[in-house]
């Protein structure tokens, strides 16, 4: 499972998927964690409910799901830095285990290659059809070369769920 923040990383991760790794794609399952930061409180919120039987499960003690979910997200908005590591903390194997990836930027528009890169002040101006409008151009016609060596903490996210992925 690959949780990405919203809608446009979705779009933009299945063009790419579907244009340069459909045959590793396989077994991969992409879900969406909303973009409005009240909707991913309430995701986070039922990510945590339904991860953590998953990560430590008192019956079995050997929860099989532990190690397949990987996650990337923006970083973190200053005002929402204490929930982000408190997540952190409360999932320490996430860290270990290369599990969650975490983008340099607050939004994926401003980690585009340049030719599609926003400023924070330019994403803080789209609507979300924008953003998605956007993901899809980017998507369609981001060069392989491109988004393994531009994007490189997309790409290792990605990496990081084949190999988990079965």
């Amino acid at each position: 499972f690959l949780i990405a923040e919203g809608r446009t990383e979705y779009e933009f991760l299945r063009r790419v998927i579907d244009r340069f790794y459909s045959t590793d794609a396989e077994g991969l399952q992409i879900v969406y964690a909303e973009g409005d930061h009240e909707k991913q409180i309430r995701t986070m919120n039922g990510i945590n409910t339904v991860f953590a039987p998953l990560y430590v499960d008192p019956l079995y003690r050997n929860p099989i799901y532990k190690n397949q979910l990987v996650i990337i997200c923006d970083s973190p908005h200053p005002t929402k830095e204490i929930d982000f590591e408190s997540f952190k903390s409360s999932y320490p194997d996430l860290l270990t285990n290369n599990q969650l990836h975490v983008l340099p930027t607050q939004s994926i528009e401003e980690y585009y290659p340049d030719t599609w890169k926003k400023t924070s002040d330019e994403v803080g101006e789209m609507t979300a059809e924008d953003k998605t409008k956007l993901a899809k151009e980017v998507g369609d016609s981001i060069a392989q070369s491109q988004f393994e060596g531009e994007m490189e903490v997309v790409f290792n996210a990605l990496r990081q769920c084949w190999k988990k992925a079965y």
